[in-house]
């Protein structure tokens, strides 16, 4: 159990600080690929259903993908063997 004045009160006001926190560390992100010449893209792929995110450089090159697309075909032909654990793991 909380000690007394250590919980913090659940409502309107503790929403409206996380959504002010969130649209900041998106104003940071922003500014930071901005400056660093970099695009995200957020794809979620057909056969596993997870999101995937696409880094770009500044020509419009694929320079990293997160998951690679090789752990994707393994989830996905592990999923089609009907084994689902790793969804389980996530």
């Amino acid at each position: 159990m909380p000690s007394a004045g250590n919980a913090r009160p659940l409502g309107a006001a503790a929403s409206a600080e996380q959504l002010v926190s969130i649209e900041n560390a998106i104003a940071q992100i922003q500014d930071y690929l901005a400056s660093s010449q970099r695009e995200l893209e957020f794809v979620v792929d057909d056969a596993t259903g997870r999101t995937v995110i696409m880094v770009y450089d500044s020509n419009g090159e694929l320079v990293r993908r997160f998951p690679s697309e090789e752990l994707l075909q393994m989830a996905a032909s592990i999923r089609a063997q009907g084994f689902n654990f790793i969804d389980q793991l996530a």
